[in-house]
């Protein structure tokens, strides 16, 4: 068992390590809830909001490299990226070094979306801006290592 665990499962904020892990298990639940709720004030389902995301973040993707990274099939990732791009978040242009294959990159459309995303966040870059430049290099290093390891956790075959 983790040692940051109780046995109901419920973060012990009783040293610093606890206290960060229940900071960042409340963020991270609250951010679920806020991607819930502007999923649906966009009309987009979760999945294709985070396809999105990953479309404006590291866009151009292939449709294998969007399903490896919301975790659907190759039948369902076709889907999903037929529904992006009949609702104009999404186009397909050829791959320029695999003519079997496409990529989908996000639109202006997507875009607006994002928007609607920084709006809803936006009181968030005061918090930022109030950072040393130290402090933002920690949280900066500890978000990528965060990801980076959550990416790990991800890409483990499912069992």
């Amino acid at each position: 068992m983790d040692k940051n665990l109780d046995s109901q499962d419920t973060y012990k904020s009783n040293d610093v390590e606890g206290d960060l892990m229940a900071a960042f298990a409340r963020y991270n639940a609250t951010l679920l809830t806020l991607s819930a709720h502007l999923a649906a004030d966009t009309g987009l389902t979760l999945s294709e909001m985070v396809a999105c995301e990953h479309l404006r973040l590291d866009g151009p993707l292939t449709p294998r490299e969007v399903g490896e990274r919301v975790r659907l099939s190759s039948g369902a990732v076709t889907s999903l990226i037929d529904r992006l791009e009949g609702r104009g978040f999404a186009t397909r242009t050829p791959h320029p070094k695999d003519r079997r294959s496409v990529l989908v990159h996000y639109t202006p459309q997507e875009q607006r979306v994002v928007g609607r995303l920084y709006a809803v966040l936006g009181h968030l870059s005061a918090e930022m801006a109030s950072l040393s430049e130290p402090e933002k290099a920690a949280v900066t290093g500890f978000l990528t290592s965060m990801t980076a390891g959550l990416i790990e956790v991800i890409a483990e075959p499912q069992g």
